[in-house]
Order: structure tokens, then C-alpha cells, then sequence
């Protein structure tokens, strides 16, 4: 028997042999090629190690790892200990052998640090001079918070964005690719960028590709996941990053794995269902069978941690997240803050004084174009309530959430977005009766409901039902510092949980300067009125 690497497949080759074909047909990713009369696999790590375990054979030159030490390493920011737990692992397992592709995932709730854990083991990557050219793949909507986790965490690194049309995405990408050697090269692109530019992407060779949110390629037959899958087979270093992995079903993370190393769970999606899954009459996944060997291999190239596990973290984790309105969206919110009108459809809205137009600001910031007769138009498409539905859906499915909105039209707009896609939620406002009210109290704290959908100047004080969901997201913030204060303690008890508070932001508006002010514990109106705030 005879084992080899060569053009990023590995090579299996022995006499005509019944027992050991079975044996071979039991490994994931085993294929027959019947013009090299060999069995083929994937050359990763995994695949290599399933070899080895099974038949005892290995390949010298991909063996004697070499070490690499982190402590010495300047972290441009102190790692937590968990932080510097993942960077160790992940180096552990990208420098296991010689010249085979490796994978990893950081399967790490929100407010953990994955950005920091990835950034970390990269730039530790290029300081050795393992890697020179980095892609990021995420969702459009946080493009931006990649480049401030850069800008923050990064000692070695120049960066940009892939955004815009074909030319701008590939100036920018000609531009930043190979940068220099003296540098680390970072290209961030949106996951359906990737098609627009995929022959030039193609030729780039990157030594590293990240996926964050890698459930974007959850769907194994969605074209998205074909492409990433094939255009990245032969890259060196991949790392994949999600809170839920697997939000609906356990088959979602075939893909997402088979993009990693198909030697975790195989190269073929019916072989995988037949081993792990229950489906019903309709072929859909009901539920997961062999759980523990599920775990034990979907882990074996996973870190995994939650907020609560995480003994270094502080009590209250704050994160942003920049999203991008929409050309339309943009257009309108431009003209409100130049002339103080602005038209939308067929409805038009004037502010005659200027925190009127502030208010108006803020609610097209939120997805509502509000009119002069009391009624309006939701703006569409939302981009800040999809990313609200992405964070939501990254989340464990038992666990709790509350979200905080300024308007009434928000609130609505957002319960029926979360139930759309079978997310428990109940409701928390002024429109709310004083019975519904307690109804709503009653199905979260009893944990009937996943969601707590509320107002902060109507829920934000008093309420003790809340305690126990570990995130909050506010999709806006009103101009009371108190009002933030004071919601941010309905579920946060000193020494009792970590409780993540998301703030979503739309970039270049009233959004962020609300947020800086009210965290200053300064009340916005009160500060634009006595003009301390510049606008």
C-alpha cells in the first residue's frame, strides 16, 4: 500500500483487495479515479489523519510539525484568556503538517472575540511568513465593522473593501492584493461580491480565506456555496466563524464543513444524511442521530465557547455594527438632512424645526419614511432589519433576546419580521393595554417566547422579567441617556450573567451621533438644544 500528496490530492494505491476497498469506501472524501487507478482524497488535514488511523501508512515529508510560540507575540491588544486559548488551537492545528490545506472554526457566541481570535492567528501566521494575502468573506453589513476590528487589532496589516461595481471592486482588489511584503494583505468582500469578480478572484491564489457568518453557506445547493467551494478548494489556510452553525437543521453544516475539510464529514451530502440524520417522507431533517460522534468530529477542528464560559470577560460586552443603507434609502435621508424635505413614493415629509428633523432623521435611519399626514411607507429594502434577523438567527436556539426600538413602526415592522421566520417574540409599548402587557411579562420570564421586543421609555424601567437573556440589540437608541441606562440594567445584575448589547448603526447618520452621546450619559435633545452637541 502506498500513500502520496501531489496537485493537492492525496493518493491512495493498492493490490486489488475486497476487504480493504470496503475499508477505503469507509472514509469521508474517498473517490476512485479510474485514470490513475488510485483512490483519491482531498489533501487536508483530516483526510490525512483518517488514513493514517485506518491503514497505519503516512507520508514523511508531511510530517515533524514545527511550533510556533504566541507568547512572545505583541497582541496590539491583550488577549483574554479564552482569546488566547483559540489563537493557540488554531495554530496547534494549522501547523500540524507540511503542505496540506487546513481548516478551523471559531464557533464562538457574539461578544466572545471571534474577530479578534482570527486577526490574531493570522497577523501570528504572516509574522512567520506562512501567509502574505488574506480574503474575508461576510455579509455586506459588516464590511465596515471588519475594517474598525482591523484598524483595532492589527499591527502588521493594510486593508480594504471590495464593494461597489465590477471596476471599483477590482481596482480595489488589484490594489490591495500583494500590496507589499512588508504588510499583511487584507481584501474584504460581501458574499455575493464573490460572483461578480470570480475570475479575477480566481487567479489571486489567497494563502487564507475567512467565512464570517459562515452559515451564508449553510445551503449545499445554493449557488453562492457552490462557487466559494470551488474557488477556494486549494487554499492553504481556511477559518470559518458563527455563533449557530447549524440554525434550523443539522445538515447545514455539511457545506460548511466540506468548504473546511471534507474529511470531517465526508465529500457527499446523501452519506451524510444517511449517517447522521432522521428525514421524514419529504426527505426533510426532523432530527440527529448518532449525536455524539456528531460532535466529537464536528468539534475536532472547532473552537467552541459561549459568553457565560468566558470567566475573563467583562460583565457587559458592547459591540457596533455599521450597516450600509440602500442607494434609494441614502438618497432620501440626504435630502431630509440638506432641505428638511424629502419624498418618498408618493408621500412627502417637512420638518419646520430642527429637532423635528432630527426625529425624522432617525426614523428614515430606521426604515420608516414617515409623512405629513401621520402615515408613511417602510422603506424596502430594510438593510438593518435583515442584519437584525442574521443576529438573531446566529443565536442558540434557547436562548433569550431582547431588542429595543425607539418608534412604534419599528416595533411592529420587527415582530413581524422575527415571526416570518419562526422566531417567538411578544411585544413591549406604549400602544400596548396594561393586560397584554402583563401577558408579555408572563411568556418571557417563563420562557415561552424567545424575544422581548421593546420600548425604553415604556419598558425600560421597572421590569424585572428580562433577566436572563444575554443579548440585547438595539435597533435604535432614543435621546434619553436615561433611557439607556436604565434598559440596559433590565437584564444585567452585577455578578450574576455577561449580557451583550449590540447597537446597530446606520453608517453616516444620525444613529452613531445619538449613540455617542447618550453612552456619554448625556441627553441628546437636552444637548443639542444647549448646543454643547455639534452636529
Amino acid at each position: 500500500m502506498k500513500l502520496f500528496c501531489k496537485n493537492n490530492k492525496l493518493y491512495l494505491i493498492f493490490k486489488y483487495d475486497e476487504e480493504i476497498i470496503t475499508q477505503v469506501k469507509e472514509l469521508p472524501a474517498a473517490k476512485w479515479d479510474k485514470e490513475v487507478k488510485a483512490w483519491t482524497f482531498p489533501a487536508t488535514t483530516v483526510c490525512y489523519e483518517n488514513i493514517k488511523e485506518k491503514f497505519g501508512i503516512k507520508i514523511d515529508e508531511l510530517e515533524g510539525n514545527f511550533k510556533l510560540s504566541i507568547k512572545n507575540f505583541e497582541f496590539k491588544v491583550k488577549p483574554y484568556d479564552h482569546q488566547f486559548e483559540a489563537v493557540k488551537f488554531a495554530l496547534d492545528n494549522f501547523l500540524k503538517y507540511k503542505g496540506l490545506n487546513k481548516g478551523i472554526a471559531f464557533l464562538a457566541e457574539m461578544g466572545v472575540g471571534k474577530s479578534y481570535m482570527a486577526i490574531s492567528t493570522v497577523e501570528i501566521l504572516y509574522i512567520n511568513k506562512l501567509i502574505n494575502n488574506v480574503l474575508v468573506i461576510s455579509p455586506l453589513s459588516i464590511i465596515d465593522t471588519w475594517q474598525e476590528q482591523l484598524e483595532k487589532f492589527c499591527s502588521y496589516s493594510i486593508w480594504d473593501s471590495l464593494v461597489g461595481n465590477k471596476s471599483k471592486r477590482l481596482e480595489s482588489l488589484d490594489r490591495t492584493y500583494n500590496y507589499s511584503k512588508k504588510f499583511l494583505n487584507w481584501c474584504i468582500i460581501n458574499i455575493d461580491g464573490i460572483s461578480v469578480i470570480q475570475e479575477e478572484l480566481k487567479k489571486k491564489k489567497f494563502d487564507l480565506v475567512i467565512i464570517d457568518e459562515s452559515t451564508s453557506i449553510k445551503n449545499r445547493q445554493a449557488q453562492r456555496t457552490k462557487l466559494v467551494t470551488e474557488l477556494f478548494s486549494d487554499t492553504p489556510y481556511k477559518i470559518i466563524m458563527s455563533g449557530n452553525p447549524i440554525p434550523k437543521s443539522a445538515d447545514e453544516i455539511f457545506s460548511q464543513y466540506k468548504f473546511l475539510d471534507a474529511g470531517v464529514f465526508g465529500s457527499y451530502y446523501y452519506s451524510f444524511i444517511d449517517r447522521y440524520c432522521e428525514v421524514d417522507y419529504f426527505n426533510k431533517v426532523t432530527e440527529l442521530k448518532n449525536e455524539q460522534e456528531f460532535h466529537s468530529k464536528m468539534h475536532s477542528i472547532a473552537f467552541r465557547k459561549t459568553k457565560q464560559e468566558c470567566l475573563s470577560l467583562p460583565p457587559k460586552i458592547y459591540e457596533k455594527e455599521f450597516i450600509e443603507m440602500t442607494p434609494e434609502q441614502k438618497q432620501i435621508y440626504k435630502t431630509m438632512e440638506k432641505d428638511a424635505i424629502a419624498s418618498y413614493k408618493d408621500k412627502t415629509c417637512a420638518a419646520t424645526v430642527v429637532i423635528t428633523k432630527f426625529l425624522r432623521l432617525s426614523q428614515i435611519a430606521g426604515g420608516f419614511f414617515p409623512d405629513n399626514e401621520g402615515g408613511g411607507e417602510y422603506i424596502q429594502p430594510n438593510k438593518k432589519l435583515e442584519r437584525l434577523v442574521e443576529i438573531i438567527s446566529e443565536l442558540p436556539k434557547i436562548e433569550q433576546f431582547v431588542v429595543w426600538a425607539r418608534f412604534r413602526k419599528e416595533i411592529e415592522i420587527i415582530e413581524k419580521a422575527l415571526k416570518e421566520n419562526n422566531i417567538s417574540c411578544v411585544t413591549f409599548y406604549g400602544e400596548t393595554s396594561y393586560k397584554d402587557k402583563g401577558i408579555a411579562r408572563e411568556l418571557f420570564r417563563e420562557k415561552k417566547v424567545r424575544g422581548f421586543i421593546g420600548n425604553p421609555s415604556s419598558g425600560g424601567k421597572g421590569l424585572n422579567d428580562l433577566i436572563g437573556a444575554t443579548t440585547v440589540i438595539y435597533y435604535s437608541n432614543d435621546y434619553s441617556a436615561e433611557n439607556r441606562i436604565q434598559s440596559e440594567d433590565r437584564n444585567h445584575r452585577n455578578g450574576t450573567i455577561k449580557v451583550l448589547y449590540i447597537d446597530l448603526i446606520m453608517k453616516d447618520t444620525i444613529d452613531i451621533i445619538v449613540l455617542n452621546t447618550v453612552r456619554q450619559n448625556l441627553d441628546f435633545a437636552n444637548a443639542l438644544l444647549s448646543k454643547t452637541l455639534v452636529l
